[in-house]
């Protein structure tokens, strides 16, 4: 039986051969894969973890596979764009919160804002309404973020909650644990493996309004070409949605803000 052999390539070039072959105003035409090989694979890492750096990475080097690595850019100390809210005082929106309820018109906005409100714990709400809204559950989100703040509103949450609260959680470690520095990462092989965007924070883009969806993907991107110049960088942000009509909607508003650099991959049900 002959042995299958596949090509493991960074996901950039993936990329650009599938969407050579999804251009619609040429014929298709079926190409085959470099080299004589069967197929292609692409590792990939995603959240920018201190072990994907101190354990695979070295292990990939060994094996002479390149990587493809998404940094949440917003969770490694020195960078120079780190979580914040673009919008207006968060003040105004709790007390809006006291005689209007959230709805269509409000929700974006609200659910962006709630992990900037300076409450411990309070970050974890935008997380509910992110799983509620992409299970299709809409109402029940609009609940949830009502239930938050009418809790900040009560006092219900101790003062002093950051956004460095939520990425520790993001990242599975605990608060004060050692994380990646753009140093180190500026010192692994600049033509072996490359280097995208995961956003600031890693939010649920799906439950933010334009201007923070904004925020989170170009100030990223930004930092990633600031601090690592000429290393090759990955210009797709990748997105993942669960299956629904509600999340088409939020993948449009997230290709309109940046057309040329959006790709998105679909999670299965």
């Amino acid at each position: 039986m002959k042995k299958k052999t596949y090509k493991i390539l960074p996901v950039t070039i993936l990329f650009f051969l599938l969407s050579c072959s999804h251009q619609t105003h040429d014929p298709t035409v079926i190409t085959k894969w470099q080299y004589g090989k069967k197929g292609a694979v692409s590792l990939t890492y995603d959240d920018s973890t201190i072990n994907h750096f101190r354990i695979a990475l070295p292990m990939m080097n060994e094996f002479g596979f390149p990587g493809t690595f998404y940094l949440i850019t917003g969770a490694i100390p020195d960078s120079e764009y780190q979580g914040e809210f673009v919008g207006r005082d968060v003040n105004e929106i709790i007390e809006e919160t006291v005689t209007l309820q959230t709805n269509k018109d409000n929700f974006f906005e609200r659910a962006s804002a709630i992990r900037y409100l300076g409450f411990q714990d309070v970050y974890q709400y935008h997380r509910n309404a992110g799983q509620l809204f992409e299970s299709g559950d809409v109402e029940e989100a609009y609940q949830v973020i009502d239930e938050a703040y009418e809790r900040v509103r009560n006092g219900d949450f101790p003062v002093g909650g950051s956004i460095d609260q939520y990425l520790y959680d993001v990242l599975f470690v605990e608060p004060g644990t050692e994380l990646i520095t753009w140093k180190e990462i500026r010192s692994f092989d600049r033509e072996f493996h490359e280097f995208g965007s995961h956003t600031v924070t890693h939010p649920y883009l799906s439950v933010m309004d334009e201007a923070n969806i904004r925020y989170e993907l170009e100030k990223s991107k930004e930092e990633i070409k600031n601090q690592l110049f000429s290393i090759r960088l990955i210009q797709i942000h990748i997105l993942l949605f669960s299956h629904g009509r509600t999340h088409k909607d939020r993948q449009l508003s997230a290709w309109k803000i940046n057309p040329d650099n959006m790709a998105f991959l679909r999670q299965n049900p």
